[in-house]
């Protein structure tokens, strides 16, 4: 088996949504704990500038 890996090549390359795909895929995340990491928190301009 596979470990898992921090490691996401060109991660920052991505848009906003396809971020959010890859990191729910990565974590396992339901369709529910997803919409948490587009909707709530930093502002999407705050969180794309750290």
């Amino acid at each position: 088996m596979a470990e898992k890996s921090s490691r996401l090549p060109g991660f920052y390359k991505l848009s906003l949504a396809e971020r959010a795909d890859v990191i729910a895929e990565w974590a396992g995340l339901t369709e529910e704990e997803k919409a948490i990491l587009t909707g709530q928190g930093l502002s999407n301009e705050q969180a794309d500038h750290m």
